[in-house]
């Protein structure tokens, strides 16, 4: 790629990614206030709860993942295809290995999930959907194969943030949707998360199958020793990522522990306001 065509794509990676970044923040500025009007602050505060404990599951995950498209880009870029493609391969059998493990203590956590938070009594049901919902959601991302690395082997981050807009689109569009056609509850916001990300999914199929056809998931291809090589490279971003939620994550937790239900819930609302 000579110096003109990578100025071009660095350009259009960047004014993308600005864009969705001014997308997401005039999305949230509406969601947010709907959402507290409609389910009041301790309801949004659950949601912002689920997603942390997400991210603190998604964790072990990290470590297989963050170094899969660096590995597959380096095979590509030397001309090894097959090793190429059997770290594709592993990084697919290897979260699904992984997810296997994670589903049935994930599912007790949420069936007792009133005894591990500060839930109020007319919430309970609701909140166990919502977790259920959202941890579904998690799972559909963390299963599906690397899609992404696609759109980094060919510099198209771009054609990411396209993804990603159009899977905020469509949990927006969702909420609102299910807000004004049915009472509101608190697990439409896991439902409208299941819908952004199959939409996101359909999205980096389709951006995987034009740019880069040639990776195909294949059991033969499956090797642990790529496994424990992309394990060992990327535990440390696994550490890293740990550091962040403890630092950041622990107040949410410990603030619903230690504070009334309701209480809990206005106190999280001026948190949502570093974030855009």
């Amino acid at each position: 790629m000579n110096n003109t065509s990578q100025n071009k794509s660095l350009i259009i990676n960047l004014v993308s990614a600005l864009l969705i970044f001014v997308v997401n923040l005039l999305i949230n500025f509406i969601l947010s206030p709907f959402i507290v009007q409609n389910l009041g602050a301790e309801a949004n505060g659950f949601v912002q709860l689920a997603n942390t404990f997400v991210s603190y599951v998604s964790i072990i995950t990290i470590a297989l993942n963050s170094m899969a498209s660096r590995f597959i880009t380096v095979s590509l870029v030397k001309g090894e295809k097959q090793r190429a493609n059997q770290f594709y391969s592993s990084t697919f059998f290897g979260n699904v290995i992984l997810l296997g493990v994670l589903i049935i203590p994930i599912a007790v956590m949420i069936y007792n999930l009133q005894h591990f938070v500060n839930i109020s009594p007319s919430l309970v049901g609701q909140v166990k959907y919502l977790f259920s919902l959202i941890f579904i959601s998690f799972f559909l991302s963390t299963a599906a194969p690397v899609w992404t690395v696609a759109t980094f082997v060919k510099n198209k981050i771009y054609l990411q943030s396209i993804g990603t807009m159009l899977s905020t689109l469509t949990r927006a569009i969702a909420i609102g949707l299910l807000f004004m056609a049915f009472k509101p509850k608190i697990w439409y916001l896991g439902i409208a998360a299941i819908l952004s990300t199959l939409i996101l999914q359909i999205w980096q199929f389709y951006c995987k199958t034009k740019e880069l056809n040639e990776l195909k998931v294949k059991i033969e291809d499956v090797k642990w020793e790529n496994i424990k090589e992309l394990l060992a490279s990327g535990i440390w971003n696994s550490v890293n990522q740990l550091g962040i939620l403890l630092f950041g994550g622990l107040d949410l937790i410990f603030s619903n522990l230690f504070i009334n239900a309701k209480a809990w819930g206005s106190f999280r609302l001026p948190r949502l306001f570093p974030i855009f």
